[in-house]
């Protein structure tokens, strides 16, 4: 049976515990290190085609993500869903904000899914769904790997700031949640 993705992180010694001050500002007892995860390849292709899977129906054509865990989940994201499906990356250009570049380009009629690793600020994910739109397409949705309600709370924030539909899926919110009840 898949491991859950609490199970990966734990495993591969990505679920750190004790004090920490995030880049949001807020404290939690958990850090979720996703580098650590994201060594290991048959972790990180459990991960995506979790993700895969959710937008395997969606007529999806564009898998982007943020540099850098962002470019490792678009990457193999895109694998899973299969040909024609590529991959983008939203990398930060000096005058601040985020671009589709190397010669990346994206069409208007193309359905582009965004996927982000943790959610703090929701930063990355802002300027990735303008790196997107800016090129010329639209983001159809949003998934990010991350667990914490105010990763919820950050992503439906940018939710309604681009007018985007639905309820941002992150993976194992209500799992993470029992787990927490019943440790409790």
């Amino acid at each position: 049976m898949a491991d859950s993705v609490v199970e990966m992180f734990r495993k591969s010694g990505a679920l750190l515990t004790g004090h920490f001050l995030l880049t949001s500002g807020l404290h939690s007892p958990e850090y979720w290190e996703k580098a650590k995860v994201l060594q290991y390849p048959a972790c990180t292709e459990q991960l995506c085609r979790m993700i895969a899977d959710r937008f395997r129906d969606a007529g999806v054509d564009v898998v982007a993500g943020p540099t850098t865990p962002g470019i490792i989940l678009a990457y193999e994201t895109a694998r899973q869903l299969g040909e024609p499906v590529r991959a983008a990356f939203a990398e930060p250009v000096p005058e601040g904000g985020r671009s589709l570049r190397r010669g990346w380009s994206v069409a208007s009629s193309e359905r582009v899914v965004l996927v982000d690793d943790i959610l703090t600020t929701g930063a990355s994910l802002v300027e990735t769904v303008e790196a997107v739109r800016a090129a010329g397409a639209d983001v159809v949705d949003e998934l990010v790997t991350d667990e914490d309600a105010s990763a919820l709370a950050v992503a439906v924030r940018v939710r309604e700031r681009y007018g985007l539909d639905g309820i941002p899926l992150v993976i194992d919110f209500a799992e993470r949640k029992q787990r927490r009840r019943a440790e409790a």
